[in-house]
């Protein structure tokens, strides 16, 4: 005789230690490449400026946070 427990993973209380860690490692690389991205771009062009001396290449600003869905099942949030 076997003793069977299912978990639901859709489900906080179903997710299991390793899928968590995998989630949160996986969003703190997605959060960090996010930043790092648009950094690396601009030290490419800290030399050009304008006739007036502005940096002619600069940050816009940033978007509303949106949900990420990834292949591990539930979101990152």
């Amino acid at each position: 005789m076997t003793n069977n427990t299912v978990i639901d993973p859709g489900t906080p209380e179903g997710i299991d230690p390793l899928t968590e860690l995998l989630r949160s490692g996986a969003k703190q690389l997605i959060t960090e490449a996010v930043q790092v991205e648009p950094d690396e771009l601009m030290r490419q062009y800290d030399d050009q400026k304008t006739t007036d001396g502005c940096q002619r290449v600069v940050h816009s600003g940033h978007h509303p946070e949106r949900e990420s869905i990834t292949g591990v099942r539930g979101h990152l949030n």
